[in-house]
């Protein structure tokens, strides 16, 4: 009886430890998965700036724009 209640109490702290363990992965995941959005949204600003500074060097390439300053 005392080693079944042994046993029992192993697997109870090995049950623990994994859980400790997923806890902390989970974390760890949630946070990078916030640093990737972070880095989504910066990436499509500057993507959408660049388009918009493209677009503007198109417009104008060729002409001398501040030729008469």
């Amino acid at each position: 009886m005392r080693e079944g209640k042994v046993e029992m109490e192993e697997l109870r702290e090995e049950l623990r430890r994994r859980e400790k363990e997923t806890k902390e992965c989970r974390e760890r995941v949630t946070e990078m998965a916030g640093r990737l959005g972070k880095l989504e949204m910066k990436d499509s600003r500057v993507t959408k700036n660049l388009e918009l500074f493209q677009s503007k060097v198109r417009k104008f390439d060729g002409q001398y724009v501040l030729a008469e300053i």
